[in-house]
């Protein structure tokens, strides 16, 4: 429980913010609606949206990332999204703590080439290293290789610089029949692209 007293919401809001203010960038929040969050939040924030989602194409989210330089996420699938768009990433690290499950664990893993931590395309940081150092750090630290974009776009979202590669895929599907993969499919083509 001590871990928490330090180790918690807040600090990585002040964190970021200190971050904001060193570097002169707007710190900007969406926070989910499902998920309660610090009311605190307001206080730190330059701009806070509340997205009911009820826009599509572009989602309320979607316009954000069309003008932001770096977005920062904990465990959430945004995180392909945000890719796409060739936007910087930080993830932070859930403490294994949190996890009482053994598959919670499995499915929220950190090790490095994998979706929340990819060289140069998601930044992975530990809650406390996120807390104690992230302030401190240049912007710079955060750009993506283009390579390496292309790599993890291949290996976690299907996508690669060959378009017509993506159709035969849909083709595929649809002479399956498969409708599920085909809805999935489409919403990605269609969010991104």
């Amino acid at each position: 429980k001590s871990y928490y007293n330090f180790y918690n919401e807040l600090n990585v809001i002040k964190s970021i913010r200190s971050f904001c203010d060193q570097n002169n960038f707007e710190f900007i929040v969406k926070p989910r609606l499902k998920f309660p969050y610090i009311n605190k939040l307001k206080k730190y924030a330059d701009k806070v949206i509340f997205d009911d989602e009820s826009s599509q194409y572009p989602s309320l989210f979607q316009k954000e990332l069309s003008t932001v330089n770096l977005v920062i996420g904990s465990l959430s699938s945004s995180v392909y999204e945000v890719a796409m768009f060739k936007i910087p990433y930080i993830n932070i690290e859930i403490p294994k703590i949190a996890f009482k499950s053994k598959s919670n664990k499995f499915m929220h893993n950190y090790e490095k080439n994998l979706s929340y931590n990819f060289d140069k395309v998601v930044f992975n940081y530990k809650i406390e290293n996120f807390v104690n150092k992230f302030k401190n750090e240049k912007p710079e630290k955060f750009s993506i290789s283009k390579k390496k974009s292309e790599l993890y776009l291949k290996k976690f979202c299907g996508l690669s610089k060959n378009s017509e590669e993506i159709g035969k895929k849909i083709f595929e599907i649809l002479k399956l029949g498969n409708k599920w993969k085909l809805v999935f499919l489409y919403y990605v083509i269609i969010n991104h692209g």
